[in-house]
């Protein structure tokens, strides 16, 4: 569970307590992280994912922002996932600061220490998102659209960062493996619309991450402003 700005105008004490009362709950702080295990069979090497979640309110961000330079410096890991309310880029019709903030603080670390996923909400669309900087090698995704929707921009005026974008009712799904990671945007009916497969070791030129498009799925949304950008 990862804290956003409308957890901030509630007590953000009780979810965290909630830690303690519910085996389905887990945010021990404000911000903490996760080091997870994996291996198809007991023959396997295991692998490990060090899941990072973050808190977007900008009060202590700097302790914040020590703590995940730390972090990352210390655990080492096969995979590294960063989980954010915010994002860092968006096609929806509304901007905020804090994204701008989060783009310059955290971009530079996600490069430093080969971040493969940076996971947000807080747009209320489908979006998949890359940076224009060849050293950026993480993929972004938004997935916040199961509530009212927002516009998104218009092709010609959207950010050369996104890979896909609707505004559409939906969610991301990632499947991980020992050498590759697989995340689908999922709309309704559970039809995928976008699926991109990004492979452990990340280049320059960005051949770990494959893009697949789903043309007919995507031709079949039929809902307000559903304008799919590729």
């Amino acid at each position: 569970v990862a804290l956003g700005n409308h957890d901030h105008r509630g007590n953000v004490l009780a979810q965290i307590q909630r830690t303690k009362r519910s085996s389905r709950w887990y945010m021990p702080y404000r911000w903490y992280d996760v080091l997870l295990c994996f291996r198809a069979n007991v023959n396997e090497t295991p692998k490990t994912l060090h899941l990072i979640v973050l808190d977007s309110d900008p009060r202590g961000r700097h302790r914040q922002q020590q703590w995940l330079i730390n972090t990352l410096r210390t655990v080492q890991a096969d995979w590294r996932i960063v989980v954010n309310h915010e994002p860092l880029y968006s096609s929806a019709m509304r901007m905020r600061p804090l994204m701008t903030y989060f783009r310059r603080t955290l971009e530079p670390l996600l490069a430093q220490f080969g971040v493969h996923l940076y996971l947000n909400g807080h747009m209320h669309v489908l979006e998949v998102y890359r940076s224009l900087n060849p050293a950026m090698h993480y993929t972004g995704f938004t997935s916040g659209s199961f509530s009212d929707l927002y516009a998104i921009r218009k092709r010609q005026r959207k950010p050369g960062q996104i890979l896909f974008a609707a505004s559409y009712p939906g969610y991301v799904a990632h499947r991980l493996s020992r050498s590759a990671l697989s995340s689908e945007v999922v709309g309704l009916l559970n039809k995928t619309l976008f699926r991109v497969d990004i492979g452990r070791e990340m280049l320059n030129d960005g051949s770990h991450r494959q893009l697949t498009y789903y043309p007919d799925a995507v031709g079949n949304l039929t809902c307000p402003g559903c304008a799919p950008h590729y």
